[in-house]
């Protein structure tokens, strides 16, 4: 799991918080 690109690799669902921010 990459929380680099938030959404746009994970589901908004796996990365919330990063999406939002």
């Amino acid at each position: 799991a990459s929380l680099e690109t938030g959404s746009l690799t994970l589901p908004a669902t796996l990365t919330p918080g990063v999406r939002l921010g």
